[in-house]
């Protein structure tokens, strides 16, 4: 009598490992496209230097090679990368689309002004 509760429990816990070894598996196959992204790139991004210029680089891409595949004037490619205005949604959707990013892989974050208060 009591090697039935055993057994069930011994069945129980191969089948929760056998879970757990799938969830893992699924895990794996999910983050398998994922680009990991260097420190030092990860430390420029985070001290708020621009993202198009840090992916360009990145990606080993001159600014006239992004600006060309991008359908965007070099001028104002470099000028964004020096902190000037932003070229548009959609030139940043071409860049992003050479880049193999999305687009919000290029827009700052916007700091929350009510949320500081």
């Amino acid at each position: 009598m009591n090697s039935i509760p055993n057994a069930q429990a011994a069945e129980i816990e191969e089948l929760e490992t056998q879970v757990d070894g799938l969830v893992a598996r699924i895990a794996r196959i999910e983050t398998a496209n994922d680009e990991f992204i260097p420190w030092e790139m990860h430390k420029r991004l985070s001290a708020g230097e621009n993202a198009v210029k840090v992916w360009r680089e990145h990606r080993d891409m001159s600014a006239i090679a992004l600006a060309g595949a991008a359908s965007v004037g070099e001028a104002q490619l470099l000028a964004y990368e020096a902190g000037g205005p932003e070229p548009g949604l959609r030139a940043l959707a071409r860049i992003a689309q050479v880049l193999r990013l999305d687009v919000d892989d290029l827009v700052p974050p916007q700091h929350d002004d009510i949320a500081a208060e």
